[in-house]
C-alpha cells in the first residue's frame, strides 16, 4: 500500500543577509540542483510498518521513484510530493530514491538501509552499524539499538565475546584477523539477565592502511593554529555561484583556485582546500621548491582535483580520494593510525555531510571512540573553529561506516 502526502522541501536554502555577511540555513550543501536526498528514515533505524519516507529535491528534478530492495514501490511521482507512506514487510530493507530530469534522465539516487520490525514482537535488538554485509575499517565501531525493556547487549564474533554495551551506545573492537567474514551476534538482556532477543549479521573487517608519513599533517595543524577562531570568518554556504568557500585568494599556475568571495566567510570543503594549499605553499617556500609543481598536477588537473576534494558523490570521500588519485597522499584505513592534521570526510545518518581536519577523538570512560573532534567551518562554532560531533548511538548522528580519513604527504613521499 502506498499513500502520498502532499508538500515539498528543497535541498538547499539560504537567504543572504545585509552587508554581504550572509548566514546559511543549509546543513551542508553537498547536494545541488540535480540531487535528491532521503531525509527519513535514517540509516540503520528500526521501525514498525508503515513508515513515512521524507525527501528533499533540487530544482532540476522533475520526478522521483522509490525502490525497496531493488523493486519499485511506485511509478515516478512529482516533486510536489515530499513524503510517501509505505507499507513494508518485516526484515532488513534497502530504500533507494531515484531522481529524474524532465526528459527522463536519471540524475542521482540516494539510499538507506533500515530494519522493519514484526508488529507482534515487542522485544528486539538491532546492530545499526555496521550494516549486514559491510566491509569496514579495523578497529570496528559497533552501534546497537534495542527495545525499551533491554538493559544490556552482549556482542560476539564467531562465538568469541567482544564486550557488553548499553542500547544506544557504542563499542569499539580491534580484530586480530582481518579481510575475512565475521559473524557478529547481538544478544539483548533484561534487568534480570534474561535473554530477550538476538540478531546476527556478517561483516568483513579490513586491514586498511596506516596512511604513511605524518609530517604534512603536522604542518596542516600548524597552519590551522594560525587562523582566528573568534567569529572573524562566519559559516556560509551559498546556493549556486562559483565561490570556493575560502577565506582568501590562492593561485596555482596563474589560476585562482581559491577565492574569498568577499564574504568574510567560509564553508567546510573550501576551508580544508585552503588549508591544504596554504600548507603546501609554505612547505614549498621552506624547501625552495616550486609551489606550482604539485607532482604532475597541471593547471587543468588542479580543477579536477578541486572537484574531487569537494566530494563528487553523496556518502563518498573527498580529500582522501583527491590526494590518493594523484599520488599526493593516501587514505588512512586504520583508525588507530589517524593523527591530528589528517583530513576527514564524514556523513551523518540524516544524510548531511562535513569536510574537516581531524583534531582528536571523543571517547567514553571505557576508551571507546564516541565521536570526532575536528577543525573546519560550521554553524556550530559560529564559523571557523574546533568542534566535536558524535557517532550515532552516542548522542550524535555520524555514521561510523561513512567516515573517510585522508593524509597528504611531503613532496619526497609523493608517488
Amino acid at each position: 500500500m502506498l499513500t502520498l502526502i502532499l508538500g515539498m522541501t528543497s535541498l538547499t536554502s539560504c537567504t543572504p543577509e545585509a552587508e554581504n555577511r550572509p548566514r546559511a540555513e543549509s546543513p551542508d550543501g553537498f547536494g545541488d540542483e540535480r540531487s535528491a536526498r532521503l531525509i527519513s528514515p535514517e540509516q540503520g533505524q528500526s521501525l514498525y510498518s508503515p513508515i513515512s519516507v521524507r525527501f528533499s529535491t533540487g530544482e532540476d528534478i522533475e520526478s522521483l521513484r522509490l525502490l525497496v530492495d531493488g523493486q519499485p514501490v511506485s511509478e515516478t511521482v512529482s516533486v510536489d510530493v515530499s513524503r510517501l507512506r509505505v507499507e513494508l514487510e518485516p526484515g532488513r530493507q534497502e530504500l533507494v530514491l531515484e531522481a529524474y530530469a524532465s526528459d527522463g534522465t536519471l540524475l542521482n539516487s540516494d539510499s538507506v538501509s533500515i530494519k522493519i520490525l514484526e508488529e507482534e514482537i515487542q522485544s528486539w535488538v538491532s546492530i545499526t552499524s555496521p550494516l549486514d554485509g559491510a566491509q569496514v575499517a579495523n578497529p570496528v565501531t559497533f552501534v546497537v539499538d534495542a527495545s525499551s525493556d533491554a538493559e544490556s547487549v552482549t556482542l560476539s564474533a564467531d562465538d568469541w565475546p567482544l564486550g557488553d554495551v548499553a542500547p544506544g551506545e557504542v563499542l569499539t573492537y580491534r580484530f586480530n584477523g582481518t579481510d575475512t567474514v565475521r559473524q557478529i551476534r547481538a544478544d539483548a538482556f533484561d534487568a534480570q539477565g534474561e535473554l530477550l532477543s538476538s540478531e546476527t549479521i556478517a561483516i568483513t573487517p579490513l586491514s586498511g592502511s596506516d596512511g604513511g608519513p605524518t609530517a604534512f599533517s603536522e604542518r596542516v595543524a600548524a597552519t590551522i593554529s594560525g587562523y582566528p577562531q573568534d567569529g572573524t570568518y562566519i559559516y556560509y554556504w551559498p546556493k549556486g555561484g562559483s565561490w570556493s568557500g575560502s577565506t582568501q585568494d590562492l593561485y596555482y599556475q596563474s589560476e585562482r583556485v581559491a577565492d574569498d568571495g568577499g564574504y568574510s566567510a567560509c564553508y567546510c570543503s573550501g576551508i580544508t582546500w585552503e588549508w591544504f594549499l596554504k600548507t603546501w605553499q609554505q612547505i614549498a617556500l621552506d624547501k625552495s621548491l616550486d609551489a606550482d609543481a604539485l607532482a604532475d598536477v597541471d593547471n587543468s588537473e588542479i580543477w579536477t582535483m578541486r572537484r574531487d576534494w569537494y566530494v563528487r558523490e553523496l556518502d563518498g570521500d573527498g580529500p582522501g580520494l583527491a590526494l590518493k588519485d594523484r599520488g599526493l597522499g593516501d587514505s588512512v584505513g586504520d583508525w588507530d593510525q589517524v593523527v591530528r592534521g589528517d583530513f576527514v570526510q564524514f556523513w551523518r545518518t540524516s544524510g548531511s555531510g562535513h569536510t574537516a581536519v581531524f583534531w582528536g577523538w571523543e571517547t567514553d570512560e571505557s576508551g571507546n571512540r564516541t565521536g570526532i573532534q575536528y577543525a573546519s567551518c560550521q554553524g556550530a562554532s559560529d564559523g571557523l573553529g574546533i568542534n566535536s560531533e558524535y557517532f550515532s548511538g552516542s548522542s550524535g548522528s555520524i555514521d561510523p561506516t561513512l567516515v573517510y580519513f585522508g593524509r597528504a604527504w611531503m613532496p619526497e613521499d609523493w608517488k
